[in-house]
């Protein structure tokens, strides 16, 4: 296979995901190919990291309040 899909399952639902730049919360590329995602809300603290598929992978990435 190709392309892969990268989906964000964020927590809270309502936060901002981005990938590769872009505001989707899910982002097919070529195998292999780096995807830069970030989760953020407001009052929350962000999360960012990168991946490179070789596969669809999913990611769970929780927000945990800012103090």
């Amino acid at each position: 296979k190709s392309t892969v899909t990268v989906t964000i399952n964020a927590t809270p639902s309502d936060a901002a995901v981005v990938l590769n730049g872009e505001e989707k919360t899910s982002i097919e590329v070529k195998a292999g190919t780096e995807v830069v995602w970030e989760v953020s809300k407001e009052t929350y603290t962000t999360r960012s990291g990168r991946i490179t598929p070789m596969r669809d992978t999913t990611l769970d990435v929780i927000l945990e309040a800012a103090l």
